[in-house]
C-alpha cells in the first residue's frame, strides 16, 4: 500500500525509495557480519600469570604452616620446660612431705610419754579448720555459679529471633532493589530507543512532508506493536525474572547471611563446650580435693583419738603403790603397740605413694620401699629429660629445615627481607602489557584529533547538507553545487 501512494506522488520520489531501500539493504547486510564476527581467543599470558599466582600463593601458604609449627613446637617446648620445674618441684615437696610426716611421728613417740601428766582428763581432741582452704573453696563454688549463671542468661537471649528478623529484611530489601534497577533499567533502554525512534520520524518530516500519511499508518502499526510487547514483558517479568531473582537473593543474599550466622552460632556453642569442659574439670578436682580432706580430717581425728587412749592408759588415776606397779608393768606392751602404730602409719603413707610404681611391695621392709620409691622417683626424671631431649632434637630440625626452606625461596627473590618472586615470563608478560597498552592510548588520541579537526567537520556538514538538498530541493542543490566546484 504503501508503495502505490509514493508512485502516485512523482517520479522523484520514487527514486528516493529505492535509496532509501538500499540504504537498509547494506544495513543489515553490516548488521548480519558484525553478528558472524568470532570471538577473539584467549590470552595464554593470562593463563601463565594465574599459573604463577597460585604456585607463589601455594609457597606463601607452606612457608606460613612452617612458621606456625615452629610456634606450636617452641610453645610445646616451652610447656615441657614448665611441666619438668613443676613435677622437679612436686618431686621435692612430696619427698619433704614423707621425711617430715615419718619425723614428725618419731617425735611424736619419743615426746608421748614425757608429756603424759600435762593431759586433762576432760580435754577434747578437736579438727582444726583449714580457714584458707575453705575460703578459697567458697569462691571457687561461688564462681561456678556465677558462669553458668551468665551462659544460661546469653543462651536464652532472642538474638538467633533477631538474626532471623535481620536476614528477612535483607533479602527484602535486596529483591526489591534488584527489580526497581531492572525496571528501571529497561525503562532507560526503551527511552533512549523511543528518542531514536523519534529523531528518525523529525528527520523524515523535515525532508518528506508529503509522507504524512504514511507516517500515521507507522505509527498506529508502532502502537499495536508496543501494546503487545507490552504484555510479553508483563509475562516475562511474571514468569520469568520474578522467579530467577528470587533465586538470585537467595543465593547472593540469604545463603552468605546465614552461613556467617551458622559460622558464628558454631563458634558459640563451641567456646560454650569448652567452658563447660573447664566447669567439669575444676569441678573434679575440686571433689577429689574435698574427698581427700575430708579423709584427711577423719584420719587426723582416729589418729587423735588413738593418741588420746593411748595417753589416758598411761595416765596415773591412784597414786598409791598397787595402782602404779601394773601401769609400770604394762608400760611395755602400751609402748609395743605404739610401735606398730607408727610402723603402720608409715607404711600407709609409703603404699599411697608407690601405687604410682606399679610394683607389688607389700613384702619389703620400710628402708627398701623408700629407696624403691627414690628409684622410680630418678626412673621419672631421667625418662623427662629424655622426652624434652627428642623434643629439642624436633625442634632444631625444624628450624634447620625452615631456614633451608627460606634460603631456597629467598634465592629468586629481588629482596632479602620480604619474598618477592618475579618469574622471568611474568616480566616479559608485564613488558607486553605496558607496550600495547601505550598503543592503544595512542591511537585512541590520533582518534580524538580527527574527530576535532574543525576542517574535516566543516567538510562533513557541507556534503551532509549537499546531500539533504538533493532529495527535498534539486535546484537548491544544483545552485550550491556550482558555487562550490
Amino acid at each position: 500500500m504503501h508503495s502505490r501512494k509514493r508512485k502516485s506522488y512523482s517520479p522523484r520520489y520514487q527514486d528516493d525509495d529505492d535509496e532509501e531501500d538500499i540504504w537498509e539493504r547494506e544495513a543489515s547486510i553490516a548488521a548480519s557480519s558484525i553478528r558472524h564476527i568470532k570471538p577473539t581467543p584467549p590470552n595464554p599470558y593470562a593463563a601463565e600469570m594465574d599459573v604463577l599466582n597460585n604456585q607463589y600463593q601455594i609457597l606463601e601458604k607452606t612457608e606460613t604452616d612452617l612458621q606456625q609449627e615452629l610456634a606450636a613446637l617452641e610453645a610445646s617446648l616451652q610447656a615441657l620446660e614448665q611441666e619438668e620445674i613443676n613435677e622437679q618441684a612436686q618431686l621435692k615437696r612430696v619427698e619433704d612431705e614423707y621425711l617430715a610426716a615419718a619425723q614428725e611421728a618419731i617425735a611424736l613417740y619419743e615426746s608421748r610419754l614425757k608429756n603424759t601428766q600435762d593431759v586433762q582428763l576432760d580435754e577434747t581432741i578437736t579438727i582444726s579448720n583449714d580457714t584458707p582452704y575453705l575460703k578459697s573453696d567458697t569462691q571457687l563454688i561461688k564462681e561456678i555459679k556465677r558462669i553458668l549463671q551468665e551462659w544460661e542468661s546469653m543462651l536464652t537471649d532472642d538474638h538467633v529471633d533477631e538474626a532471623n528478623a535481620i536476614i528477612d529484611t535483607t533479602v527484602r530489601q535486596y529483591r526489591k532493589s534488584e527489580f526497581d534497577i531492572m525496571d528501571l533499567n529497561a525503562q532507560i533502554s526503551g527511552l533512549e530507543a523511543k528518542m531514536q525512534i523519534l529523531e528518525r520520524d523529525r528527520a523524515r518530516l523535515n525532508s518528506l512532508p508529503q509522507i504524512l500519511p504514511i507516517l500515521r499508518s507507522e505509527t498506529e502499526t508502532y502502537a499495536a506493536d508496543m501494546e503487545e510487547t507490552a504484555k510479553k514483558i508483563e509475562k516475562l517479568e511474571k514468569d520469568v525474572l520474578r522467579p530467577y531473582l528470587a533465586r538470585v537473593v537467595l543465593q547472593s543474599v540469604f545463603y552468605p547471611l546465614y552461613a556467617s550466622f551458622l559460622t558464628n552460632e558454631i563458634a558459640f556453642v563451641q567456646s560454650y563446650l569448652k567452658d563447660l569442659e573447664s566447669l567439669y574439670d575444676v569441678s573434679i578436682k575440686q571433689r577429689s580435693y574435698q574427698q581427700l580432706t575430708t579423709l584427711l580430717y577423719e584420719k587426723d581425728a582416729s589418729l587423735e583419738t588413738l593418741q588420746l587412749r593411748s595417753l589416758e592408759t598411761l595416765v596415773v588415776v591412784n597414786p598409791s603403790s598397787s595402782s602404779q606397779q601394773p601401769l609400770l608393768e604394762s608400760a611395755p606392751e602400751n609402748t609395743e603397740s605404739d610401735d606398730k602404730l607408727l610402723v603402720k602409719l608409715i607404711k600407709g603413707l609409703l603404699k599411697k605413694a608407690l601405687k604410682q610404681t606399679a610394683k607389688n611391695t607389700t613384702d619389703l621392709s620400710l628402708a627398701e620401699q623408700i629407696k624403691v620409691l627414690q628409684d622410680y622417683a630418678k626412673m621419672q626424671n631421667q625418662k623427662w629429660h629424655e622426652d624434652f631431649q627428642s623434643c629439642q632434637e624436633a625442634a632444631a630440625e625444624l628450624i634447620s629445615l625452615h631456614r633451608r626452606l627460606s634460603d631456597s625461596l629467598y634465592s629468586h627473590s629481588k629482596s632479602t627481607e620480604e619474598l618477592i618472586m618475579v618469574p622471568k615470563p611474568y616480566t616479559t608478560l608485564q613488558e607486553e602489557l605496558e607496550f600495547r597498552t601505550m598503543e592503544i592510548k595512542t591511537a585512541l588520541s590520533m582518534l580524538e584529533k580527527e574527530a576535532n579537526n574543525s576542517e574535516k567537520r566543516s567538510v562533513f556538514e557541507q556534503q551532509r547538507k549537499l546531500f539533504s538538498l538533493f532529495f527535498t530541493d534539486p535546484l537548491s542543490f544544483e545552485m550550491l553545487h556550482a558555487n562550490y566546484t
